[in-house]
């Protein structure tokens, strides 16, 4: 079944969603990051890196696909995720 659903996404970037999923967005929810992605349900879980960099940070010259910025502790820490190729 096509559906929209919710993952956690740990400061490692390594993320366990269905295989094939699309992520759609990154936000804060409460006190924690979480990815929405439109996945399959039927589909296995896999693990999917999303590669995460602070603000001033260094960051390589083609981190991947931009998904969005998330901020934390009221924005004095900034953080900007995108889709890594990789999977573990």
């Amino acid at each position: 079944m096509k559906t929209i659903f919710k993952y956690a996404l740990p400061m490692d970037g390594w993320v366990e969603m269905h295989r094939g999923a699309y992520p759609l967005t990154v936000q804060m929810q409460g006190d924690a990051p979480y990815i929405w992605a439109f996945v399959e349900s039927e589909h296995p879980l896999e693990k999917r890196q999303f590669l995460i960099f602070g603000t001033g940070h260094p960051m390589p010259t083609d981190p991947g696909t931009y998904l969005g910025t998330i901020q934390m502790m009221h924005g004095q820490l900034v953080f900007h995720v995108f889709k890594g190729e990789s999977s573990k």
